[in-house]
């Protein structure tokens, strides 16, 4: 059976081999072995085919050189490594047209977009509008009171007002005073400005108004001073008194709530803008009266009356937090005025009671007015 057979292999022998790599064999038949040597000689050396050879491989429509010097393959080999892109962005991202080349043509971009973005976190973040040195105005009609009466300029102004973009965009002296003005979809204006229902129901405009810096002013007479004013209704009405009784120039005390702010911009029509200010902290407030011969005082329910007080200079009118009233600090270098009022009113609202004491005061400055 085919179980019980054996298969016997025979391997003739073979003689010695030769130089050329082939061993004979018995059977007279040549086999081609490995060479023995680890290391080739060099007149065993494969040489390199010539450029005029390798161009007669190369395509007919490849146009070849034959002047042109011969690239090694090393060359190539570390130049192709892939270069990094970093995410270099040349110009910033609010000022990147990423909405209709038409002003009046109804832009509706995406809430993730950059500069929807970046108008959310004016809105929200303190630093972030710090940082930027901008603040945003809601309104149409404010926007126009700005441009009109101040020399406010504007990055972006977006709004649903056709007036507004049509005003803007055919007066070339308000040209240079603003980057871009588009027409935007109202759900976007009311996404920027979601969280504040008044806001989102009488707003018309998200226009990013530029903060002036702080000027200096020459020889000042009357300065009004806010120490920690919390509201922005209080602050929007001091301004507008400010503005209508000739106020020199304004200064804003450290813990002020942002003069700049929309909420303020709708109080005073955006005229913060125009009036000369000062920041600082109470020594600054101090070395400011003391430079310019102001007589600094503040409203205090202890102080003298109005009608006595001996004012040599300058007058720099302080005043304070609606609730605590004015700090220690304040306390030490200024000098206590109060308004006489009926026994059963123990006090007035901040705005109130700092245009009467700007009023009354400014009679005494200026005797020949009054």
């Amino acid at each position: 059976m085919n179980a019980g057979r054996q298969i016997v292999l025979s391997f003739s022998r073979c003689k010695s081999p030769s130089s050329s790599g082939l061993r004979k064999c018995s059977s007279g038949r040549q086999v081609l072995v490995p060479s023995t040597n680890t290391a080739p000689n060099n007149s065993a050396l494969v040489q390199a085919p010539s450029p005029a050879r390798i161009r007669n491989h190369l395509p007919t429509w490849l146009v070849t050189d034959d002047n042109c010097a011969q690239v090694h393959i090393e060359e190539v080999v570390a130049h192709s490594k892939p270069q990094i892109l970093r995410n270099i962005r040349p110009f910033s991202a609010t000022e990147l047209s990423l909405f209709n080349a038409d002003p009046l043509k109804v832009a509706t971009p995406s809430r993730k977009n950059e500069i929807i973005k970046h108008l959310w976190k004016l809105r929200i973040n303190s630093a972030y509008r710090k940082g930027q040195n901008r603040r945003l105005v809601t309104s149409a009609s404010v926007v126009r009171h700005m441009l009109k009466h101040t020399t406010c300029v504007f990055n972006n102004i977006f709004t649903t007002s056709r007036d507004l973009v049509a005003t803007l965009t055919s007066d070339n002296s308000y040209r240079e005073r603003f980057n871009r003005v588009q027409l935007i979809d109202r759900g976007i204006l009311q996404y920027c400005l979601r969280g504040t229902t008044a806001a989102g129901l009488h707003s018309d405009t998200l226009a990013e108004a530029i903060i002036p810096v702080p000027t200096k002013v020459e020889n000042p007479k009357l300065v009004v001073a806010l120490d920690n004013v919390r509201y922005p209704q209080n602050i929007g009405n001091i301004i507008r008194s400010a503005v209508a009784l000739n106020v020199d120039a304004l200064f804003y005390l450290t813990g002020t709530a942002d003069p700049f702010d929309w909420k303020v911009s709708h109080i005073t029509g955006g005229l913060q803008y125009m009036l000369p200010y000062q920041t600082g902290d109470v020594r600054s407030l101090k070395r400011f009266c003391k430079s310019n011969k102001l007589t600094p005082v503040v409203a205090h329910l202890e102080g003298q009356e109005v009608d006595t007080l001996e004012i040599p200079g300058g007058i720099c009118i302080i005043l304070s937090n609606e609730s605590r009233g004015p700090s220690a600090d304040i306390l030490k270098f200024a000098k206590k005025v109060t308004l006489p009022m009926h026994p059963l009113v123990n006090s007035l609202n901040v705005s109130i009671a700092g245009a009467i004491l700007v009023h009354q005061l400014q009679a005494r400055l200026y005797p020949q007015k009054a």
